[in-house]
């Protein structure tokens, strides 16, 4: 009876092991961030950016927090000091180490119907 409540203790242990595993491995969006919630934070903390979409949040290591997304920017709005502006927020507000920003004006270059975009 004993080495079957240990099995089950063991099997129990490995089972979560094997799931947080897995969800860095298939580079799943950490469980203490929200896209959502980042995308309007940044909409709002973020002077001269207008939209996020297009975001992706993963964790190569369960540690280390990473993120792709790109920024409407208003018009006039140097891109360079916002993306600085949007990876310093992302680091300081969310715990996101490395972040690729593409900055946008008007149209996303990617999808022409998704985020409201009008097709011209």
């Amino acid at each position: 009876i004993l080495s079957v409540l240990v099995s089950l203790l063991i099997l129990s242990t490995a089972w979560s092991l094997m799931r947080e595993a897995a969800h860095v491995l298939l580079e799943g969006v950490p469980a203490s961030l929200d896209r959502d919630v980042i995308a309007k934070d940044i909409e709002g903390a973020v002077k001269g950016v207008r939209e996020v979409h297009h975001m992706h949040v993963w964790s190569l290591d369960g540690t280390s927090n990473m993120a792709t997304l790109h920024a409407c920017l208003n018009d006039g709005v140097d891109p360079h000091v916002a993306v600085s502006a949007i990876k310093k927020r992302l680091a300081a507000k969310h715990g996101i180490d490395h972040a690729t920003v593409e900055p946008e004006f008007g149209q996303c270059a990617d999808s022409h119907d998704e985020h409201g975009h009008r097709r011209d």
